[in-house]
């Protein structure tokens, strides 16, 4: 699915129970009016009539039910195409950008990494996960680690600048973008990391 597409088919709340709304009042005019003048054209007889009313209201319940049923469905399958393409989309922003990112659980550990990680840090990706960020520091750039996880929590994130180390020793300096991100409940840090080394 096209994202511009997917983006669009992305409704408010509101947008969404209003078209629905709109759609039921339309049926539910058109249904009374003609399934009224019908009966009455058709019945002379006043309890006749008032079996008919029971009758109609009845079919009226029941074919709305399922006009709402059908309408809320489609919605529904719409809203989640639009939202799985544009999931779909951010992954492969994530997975492909140049930058490093690290998403880290509550416990300090890497939940997720990006293939920059992979490559900046000389681990499989099987092999990120589940490291922390000392793991990952310069032994000289450990000392501050708590702060920043501390200050990562912030509404505004934080911006520092620490020294990273490859699986095989060689250290190099980043800049590090880092802010706490709430998944299901959860509360992670979410880092975007750039080798800095051509600056240095």
């Amino acid at each position: 699915m096209d994202i511009t597409k997917a983006s669009r088919k992305i409704k408010s709340p509101a947008a969404a129970a209003g078209q629905v709304v709109l759609i039921y009042a339309v049926f539910a005019a058109l249904w009374i009016i003609a399934t009224d003048t019908a009966l009455e054209s058709l019945l002379r007889d006043r309890t006749e009539l008032a079996r008919a009313a029971v009758f109609k209201g009845l079919l009226f319940v029941g074919t709305t039910a399922l006009l709402l049923y059908g309408l809320l469905v489609r919605l529904l399958k719409t809203t989640g195409e639009a939202r799985q393409a544009l999931a779909t989309h951010y992954a492969t922003l994530i997975e492909q950008a140049r930058d490093i990112v690290l998403l880290i659980d509550p416990a300090g550990c890497i939940a997720d990494a990006n293939r920059a990680a992979e490559a900046a840090y000389g681990y499989r990706h099987d092999e990120l996960l589940g490291k922390t960020i000392d793991d990952l520091r310069a032994l000289d750039s450990l000392a501050d680690v708590a702060s920043q996880w501390s200050a990562a929590a912030r509404t505004e994130g934080v911006l520092f600048e620490a020294r990273h180390r490859h699986r095989d020793g060689r250290v190099f300096p980043v800049a590090v973008s880092s802010r706490a991100i709430e998944i299901e409940g959860t509360l992670y840090r979410q880092s975007f990391i750039r080798d800095i080394t051509e600056r240095k």
